[in-house]
């Protein structure tokens, strides 16, 4: 299925038609559409902290500096990217071999963090990172690197959720995934119904909470299944592939 492109008036005028406030065809007032983009950012925001309404986890190369163990990660920061709500997995890319070597390292939790007695210990390699999701003046995190690499040779490799943007103004398109237009529509018009004093129909707030859903559904991650190997024993049982037969006891 396709990405849909769609501006921040068109989910307002969507959901201020669902509500009975405009008909359709009818023009946003200038007031209006202001309140609409300010509740629609506001609703972005909340689903941009919520795992399961978040579609993409993006991976993203870093360039490391020589003896910095510190790095800021937001727009306009050391790390140019959106800043992550939280790291879902590491590595180190090992540049020296050919192709290069994506290794994994450990996301280290606060408490692990606080346990490192000599944060200023310096290695080659690094093989763990913290996560700070501090959130200064410009709105930035923090990544700190541990031992503190001493060369600029390798790069930081973080996995972590992209939300959606928020909507910069009303008449930008943007791409969306299947089944977003809908969501958004339909939650805008749950978070519009009493600043616009209107009763929110029992099929608008069904459609609102279903269409979540959906994409809640769609967003579950796929994991692995772990097997208990310890309950297996291969004297037992087991499947012999060049006789086509199951041994049980």
């Amino acid at each position: 299925m396709a990405s849909t492109l769609v501006s921040a008036t068109d989910l307002i005028e969507s959901a201020l038609t669902s509500l009975g406030v405009y008909s359709v065809g009818e023009d946003l007032s200038a007031a209006d559409a202001q309140l609409g983009l300010r509740r629609l950012n506001a609703m972005m925001s909340s689903w941009a902290i919520q795992p399961l309404t978040i579609p993409v986890v993006s991976r993203e190369v870093f360039d490391i500096t020589a003896n910095d163990g510190e790095y800021t990660i937001g727009s306009g920061a050391n790390f140019n990217t959106i800043r992550p709500t939280s790291i879902q997995y590491a590595a180190i890319l090992l540049n020296a071999s050919t192709p290069a070597v994506e290794v994994p390292v450990a996301v280290l939790t606060e408490q692990a963090w606080q346990s490192i007695a000599i944060k200023e210990q310096t290695s080659t390699q690094f093989t763990a990172i913290f996560y700070e999701p501090t959130f200064t003046t410009s709105g930035w995190g923090t990544i700190n690197l541990w031992p503190i690499p001493t060369t600029a040779e390798n790069d930081l490799v973080l996995y972590f959720q992209q939300p959606l943007t928020e909507f910069t103004n009303l008449t930008t398109e943007y791409q969306i995934p299947p089944g977003y237009e809908e969501a958004l529509s339909y939650n805008l018009a749950v978070r519009l119904a009493a600043p616009f004093g209107r009763k929110l129909a029992d099929d608008v707030r069904m459609l609102a909470v279903q269409s979540r859903a959906q994409i809640k559904r769609q967003n579950t991650p796929i994991v692995d299944a772990g097997n208990d190997m310890a309950s297996i024993s291969s004297a037992s049982w087991g499947y012999n592939i060049n006789t086509d037969q199951t041994r049980s006891n």
